[in-house]
């Protein structure tokens, strides 16, 4: 999460593609891993239906494959399917396989392809994204804590959405409005599940922000912008409120600009730092 809101890393720090995908018979997790597409890589890797052995599941710590892993613990720990995070991370490899390609003076023919192959697929992927993995499967998990643990995923379901059509595809915000309000609607209803105990669910960061950043409506600004400093008011997470400044100043750009694809990459670009910590 903190790796999408910094932008492609990368004005003067590029991280180095990795060699080979995880999917490769060599032992390539031992080399360092990036939020890169792999050398020589096919559609593969987003293939959701597979299941990943022990050892690669074990080593996909950036969530590289889009494969199934019996063993995770996601849900557990963090609140949040494997299966959407495995999406976020992909996006932000397309996405910054996008920028650095427009930046590189020498290009392997085979890239352009293979983007535009992943593009599409990764679409469809994002948005036939299975609501059914929005139910935690742990059999013990209480009806308040499994509500909010739905309206959380699916509050973050629209704001990877969101996020896949600003990054990849830089879309005018003013078709994306609709997914804003239901990102606000799914985190209003986790607020009232009160998962948290009165206190706003961490991982609502994130979407919220997403979506702060594209509101164009005054409505939905009112709205995002309440909810981030409300829940910055109950939480001790103090990137609520970075959120809201950063949001603000992304409004403050598109109305000096009338540009609606300006977003907080470009809100953000003086400091090129992930701005959101979980």
């Amino acid at each position: 999460m903190a790796e999408s809101t910094c932008g492609c890393a990368l004005v003067s720090v590029c991280p180095q593609r990795p060699g080979s995908s995880l999917l490769s018979i060599e032992a390539s997790y031992q080399s360092l891993r990036s939020f890169r597409v792999a050398d020589h890589t096919t559609t593969t890797d987003l293939v959701s239906t597979c299941e990943k052995t022990l050892d690669t599941g074990h080593n996909d710590i950036h969530l590289e494959l889009m494969g199934e892993w019996k063993h995770t613990l996601f849900p557990e720990m963090y609140k949040v399917p494997e299966s959407l995070m495995g999406l976020l991370s992909q996006t932000i490899r397309l996405a910054n396989e996008q920028e650095l390609l427009n930046r590189d003076t020498i290009v392997d023919f085979d890239i352009p392809t293979n983007l535009s192959q992943r593009t599409r697929l990764l679409e469809h992927q994002v948005l036939s994204w299975d609501k059914t993995h929005a139910y935690p499967t742990a059999p013990d998990v209480n009806p308040i804590n499994e509500k909010g643990f739905r309206y959380d995923a699916l509050a973050t379901h629209q704001g990877l959405i969101l996020f896949y059509y600003r990054r990849i595809h830089n879309i005018n915000a003013l078709i994306l409005q609709d997914t804003v309000r239901k990102v606000l609607d799914f985190a209003q209803e986790s607020a009232n599940a009160g998962i948290e105990n009165g206190f706003p669910s961490p991982l609502l960061l994130w979407p919220c922000f997403i979506a702060a950043c594209e509101a164009l409506e005054p409505g939905l600004q009112d709205r995002a912008l309440k909810f981030l400093l409300d829940a910055d008011c109950q939480s001790m997470a103090p990137s609520f409120s970075v959120a809201a400044e950063v949001a603000q100043k992304v409004w403050s750009l598109r109305r000096e600009t009338q540009d609606y694809t300006i977003g907080w990459v470009q809100a953000t670009a003086p400091y090129r730092c992930p701005i959101i910590a979980i």
